[in-house]
C-alpha cells in the first residue's frame, strides 16, 4: 500500500529505482546483442575467415564499450534525480523570512 501511495503522491521520486531497472534490462540486451554478434562472426569465418575473425576480436571490445556507456548514461540520469530530492529536502528545511 506504501507503493501505491507513493507512486500517487509524487513527493518521492522515483525515478532512481526505475533507471536501476532499466540499466539491467539494458545490460541483458547489450549481453545477447554480444552473443548473436560472436555467432554471428563464427558464421561470417565461413564466407571471410579474416572479417569474421576481425568481427570475433572486436565484439568483446565493443560490448565493454556499450557497458561502460550505458553505465555512464544511467549514472547520470540518478544524479539528476538526486539533485532534484536534495533541492527538495533544502526547500523543506528552509524557514520562510520573518515578517517586520
Amino acid at each position: 500500500m506504501d507503493f501505491v501511495n507513493r507512486f500517487l503522491s509524487f513527493e518521492k521520486l522515483m525515478g532512481g529505482v526505475l533507471v536501476r531497472v532499466i540499466y539491467f534490462i539494458g545490460l541483458v540486451f547489450i549481453a545477447l546483442a554480444s552473443l548473436a554478434s560472436l555467432f554471428q562472426a563464427l558464421q561470417a569465418m565461413g564466407y571471410s575467415f579474416m572479417t569474421g575473425l576481425g568481427m570475433f576480436l572486436l565484439t568483446p571490445i565493443f560490448a565493454l564499450i556499450s557497458v561502460l556507456f550505458w553505465r555512464f548514461i544511467c549514472e547520470i540520469y540518478i544524479v539528476l534525480f538526486r539533485i532534484t530530492e536534495q533541492l527538495n529536502e533544502i526547500k523543506l528545511g528552509l524557514k520562510p523570512p520573518a515578517e517586520d
